[in-house]
């Protein structure tokens, strides 16, 4: 069984399959009688070098949510094999992600090397800082835009 992978009642892996496909929307069937909560992650994994994130949006029925895809679903098929990850989807933050080129769960698009593992990651539904723990500067901010400055 995978590490942190969300269980059922009865203690067995929440698994479900590729019911349906329409671009980014992503419905899956799960066999069990419970159903992954609302914004958590979903993990497919399919003959793509990368896995597929998923983040369930809604419970169509007992069995059935519809998710959406946070990258590309083409080649996606009915029955590719789904799992529910038991967590929200996170991305990485802090010093380390400062100047670096991410894609939407925080994977490392540009030539740099990879981010430390110890980066730390927050859930992209957490609240934002309080107003009151915000600076603010009344100092001039360059762009690097030279038609903005």
């Amino acid at each position: 069984m995978r590490n942190g992978a969300k269980l059922d009642d009865f203690g067995l892996p929440l698994d479900g399959v590729v019911h349906a496909v329409r671009g980014a929307v992503v419905d899956v069937v799960f066999a069990g009688p419970e159903l992954p909560p609302i914004n958590s992650a979903l993990v497919v994994e399919w003959d793509r070098p990368t896995v597929l994130i998923l983040e369930v949006h809604s419970h169509l029925d007992q069995k059935t949510i519809r998710a959406v895809a946070f990258q590309s679903t083409a080649g996606l098929a009915r029955g590719v094999s789904v799992h529910a990850s038991g967590a929200p989807v996170t991305v990485p933050v802090g010093e380390a992600v400062l100047g670096r080129l991410l894609d939407v769960v925080g994977n490392v698009q540009d030539e740099g090397p990879a981010l430390p593992d110890d980066t730390p990651r927050r859930s992209i539904h957490a609240l934002p800082p309080l107003l009151k723990s915000q600076t603010g500067a009344t100092d001039v901010f360059e762009t690097g835009i030279k038609v903005i400055d």
